[in-house]
């Protein structure tokens, strides 16, 4: 959207209504029709409309924050569905799970508490609301997702007031603002999400990231701090079934099927996010952040051959954790600066997004005034 007016910011929201509205109703159509096929081929042929609009729904939207957003969501269902054609979890289960329940799960990334122990979800959601219900001082575990959203709004309105003094702040530093404002608006969206979720469902919304600047690997990176939603999805859709496929009886050695499901999973999230750039400008994929993803694939890999290594020889020698942070973060951060980040700036996001914040903060002032008179 190169014009942020008022006009523009009105067409933008009944565009990402409109987005919303239409992802919901191909769910209520895999819920009532795909669910009573037969799970695998058939299945699947049933979904393919519905993979195929939500990988074009992204296209109806203009502005950098609401792209990213909803591209994130629906690369997360695509995964969903498909697991779903074959008959997994989390959106199969045995009796099926209501139906405002099956959106949820395939539209965010829901976490189920306990659905790592095959629990049934449907009942799982009566217990959880049933807990809060009785609970006549609610725990603090309870209250997280509203607390984590008032933490959001407190860090959403400290970017306001940060950026009331732009003038007086050098390029660079508004360009990490900039990225400041994409990363905690989105962590704001998936906080109220998170709380409508808890409040209405019980359920518990799977956190972004964990600490990502403590990572000591490529593999704790990847695997267990950042982004955690898509490693959790990549994980069941490729991961698992590539390493159940590839023999271990081959010349490599039982190391083959960990290699090759490894570098498949990053091959597939670097094919998806070459998506981004055609997203935010129609610009056809250079594959350089495939290429990233790629790098970061290789580096697991030999991560894991060296401890492999080291397991059997029987050396528990352990780099420092302050030197092997420092090199893991350093190798992703110069990887991705050339790799990565260039074929999203070509695409005007700098430009772009700060149009966009001062569209955001126009029209918070201009509330804030409306309110101040009456």
């Amino acid at each position: 959207m190169e014009n942020y007016s008022s006009s523009g910011a009105h067409d933008e929201i009944k565009s990402f209504i409109e987005v919303c509205a239409t992802a919901i109703a191909s769910l209520i159509y895999c819920y009532f029709i795909s669910f009573n096929l037969s799970k695998g081929t058939t299945r699947l042929i049933s979904l393919t409309p519905v993979i195929i609009l939500f990988t074009l729904l992204p296209l109806k939207l203009n502005t950098i924050t609401l792209i990213g957003i909803i591209g994130s969501f629906h690369l997360i269902t695509i995964m969903k569905l498909a697991l779903f054609a074959f008959g997994h979890q989390p959106l199969q289960s045995n009796p099926p799970i209501p139906l405002t329940l099956f959106i949820c799960i395939a539209y965010l990334p829901i976490k189920i508490n306990h659905m790592e122990n095959q629990e049934d979800p449907s009942k799982i959601q009566s217990e959880n609301k049933e807990n809060i219900a009785n609970q006549e001082q609610p725990s603090r575990k309870a209250l997280h997702p509203v607390l984590n959203l008032i933490q959001k709004i407190i860090f959403q309105a400290l970017l306001w007031i940060i950026y009331q003094v732009k003038q007086h702040m050098h390029p660079k530093i508004m360009l990490a603002y900039y990225c400041a404002y994409a990363y905690v608006t989105g962590e704001l969206i998936m906080a109220m999400a998170s709380a409508l979720a808890w409040a209405l469902l019980g359920l518990e919304l799977e956190p972004h990231f964990n600490k990502p600047y403590m990572a000591t690997s490529l593999q704790d990176f990847w695997g267990k701090r950042w982004n955690l939603v898509m490693p959790n999805a990549l994980r069941s859709v490729v991961y698992k079934p590539l390493k159940k496929r590839v023999s271990s009886r081959t010349a490599f050695g039982a190391m083959l099927p960990t290699v090759v499901a490894v570098m498949g999973t990053f091959v597939v999230s670097g094919l998806a996010h070459e998506t981004v750039p055609y997203y935010f400008a129609r610009m056809r994929p250079s594959w350089e952040i495939t290429g990233f993803f790629v790098l970061q694939g290789l580096g697991v890999t030999v991560e894991i051959a060296v401890k492999k290594v080291l397991l059997m020889k029987r050396i528990t020698w352990r780099m420092n954790r302050l030197v092997s942070g420092v090199l893991v973060l350093g190798f992703v951060m110069v990887s991705a600066m050339w790799l990565f980040f260039p074929p999203i700036l070509r695409c005007n996001v700098v430009a772009r997004l700060e149009r966009e914040v001062g569209a955001v903060v126009e029209f918070l002032n201009c509330s804030l005034n409306m309110l101040t008179r009456h």
